[in-house]
């Protein structure tokens, strides 16, 4: 009996680098993976294929088959389940209704990717048909390709990612909604009034600078009041999205009612720097103790089982507050006061303003935003930082208005003592002590 005749090799071509090789009708082809056992388990899955004659070179695969195939075997594993939704809508919505999906990945070109994001930059781009897509959003579609297609050539599928080559428009700064002293007032004045005591996260927000998924996901677990400033620990996000599987990684489901195809979850903070320790001004320690006695009362009278997450803002039921809801609530009272609009997000800009306004320095004002990197708050409040850069100039006039006497005043002043004349050496240059008090009096 003769013996089966092994399926393609494998051989290492540097750390973490495993090449597999394989032939089928006489073609040879490759492909590599992180790890051996990575490399086998391919192998294995194209031996399956040749031998149910299914199996066709993924260079011919069309474009929108492979991007999902990437889906199943690299996203789902390493995504967030936020991110993997959002990945899924660029492929199988934009990608999928436009002819580039039909094409094979072996022929695909940067030119036809440049004529596929124009096509979605205009008129029409939209899926509702309602203009076209925004620069951010081509942005991040161009991401998702760009991963994807990076890793058809690692495979050794395409020689080059074509997407690459992709040039955007350029996304138009928006003007920031800051809300000026006075409307602060007033919105705070409103909020402190209102039968609404959740309502106080509002301020809270003004001056902490939360975002409102992490407002909406902080407990009380992670708020020290004893402490001297009192702090509180932001390490979540609250938000509804399509419902996770039950063990996802990174997100807990707080609240789904069967049949649903969203829940209310909690996830990690946008960046490891969003997750981060915090100290209160008096008035966003003031607003949470406001919050606490609310609270303490509901549950004497509804017991424990109210609130049993422990949120910081919850419902009148003691149930998680959703981000759209709390946003409402925001525009409610903006439009009872007549202002202009804000959104929650306006409340992080002004926190941000008011700070740099006051001299905090941009580093701490970058850790207490959670931002990344430095450079984000440098570039998001470049205009404030300008201001506070013209400011600065009155420093050092100040100082110059105080050291230019008038000449009279100099001429008045009393006679002093005979001073030694010393002469002093800079360089090859011999300076006198009384020639330098004659310059310095004009003379």
């Amino acid at each position: 009996m003769m013996s089966e005749k092994k399926f393609g090799s494998i051989r290492q071509k540097r750390e973490n680098c495993w090449e597999g090789r394989y032939s089928v009708n006489g073609e040879k082809h490759s492909f590599t993976r992180t790890t051996e056992a990575a490399c086998r388990r391919e192998l294995e899955r194209i031996r399956m294929k040749v031998e149910e004659h299914t199996y066709r070179t993924q260079s011919a695969m069309p474009l929108l088959e492979y991007l999902n195939e990437w889906l199943k075997i690299y996203g789902e594993p390493t995504l967030r389940h936020s991110t993997y939704v959002t990945y899924d809508n660029y492929f199988n919505h934009h990608v999928a209704e436009h002819m580039i999906a039909r094409k094979p990945l072996g022929e695909l070109t940067g030119k036809m990717l440049q004529k596929f994001f124009t096509e979605k930059g205009e008129v029409g781009g939209r899926l509702d048909g309602d203009g076209g897509l925004s620069p951010k959003t081509l942005r991040n579609m161009r991401n998702a390709l760009n991963v994807a297609l990076k890793q058809a050539v690692f495979d050794g599928l395409i020689q080059a990612n074509p997407v690459q080559g992709v040039r955007l428009p350029k996304d138009k700064k928006k003007d920031m909604r800051v809300l000026t002293v006075a409307e602060q007032q007033s919105l705070e004045a409103v909020v402190n009034v209102s039968h609404d005591v959740s309502t106080q996260g509002i301020i809270f927000a003004l001056y902490t600078g939360l975002r409102v998924g992490e407002l909406m996901a902080l407990t009380w677990s992670n708020v020290d009041l004893d402490a001297i400033p009192a702090t509180i620990h932001v390490k979540g996000t609250l938000a509804r999205q399509s419902t996770p599987k039950a063990n996802d990684r990174d997100y807990t489901v707080i609240r789904h009612k069967k049949g649903q195809a969203t829940a209310i979850t909690v996830g990690d903070t946008k960046t490891d720097q969003s997750n981060r320790k915090l100290y209160l001004p008096q008035k966003a320690r003031l607003a949470l103790t406001r919050l606490k006695a609310w609270q303490e009362t509901m549950q004497d009278t509804f017991g424990m089982e109210w609130n049993p997450e422990g949120f910081v803002v919850c419902t009148l039921k003691g149930g998680p507050m959703e981000p759209r809801t709390y946003s409402d609530k925001l525009d409610a009272m903006v439009r009872a006061l007549g202002m202009k609009h804000v959104n929650f997000h306006a409340l992080r800009h002004t926190y941000a303003t008011r700070s740099v306004e006051k001299g905090m320095d941009i580093a701490t004002l970058s850790r207490n935003l959670g931002h990344a990197n430095i450079s984000t708050t440098l570039n998001m409040y470049v205009h404030w930082m300008d201001e506070q850069q013209r400011e600065s100039v009155k420093i050092f006039d100040q100082e110059v208005d105080a050291g230019n006497k008038p000449k009279e005043d100099l001429d008045t002043m009393p006679e002093q003592a005979p001073v030694e004349i010393v002469p002093q050496v800079v360089g090859a240059n011999v300076i006198s002590l009384a020639a330098a008090q004659k310059a310095r009096r004009g003379e």
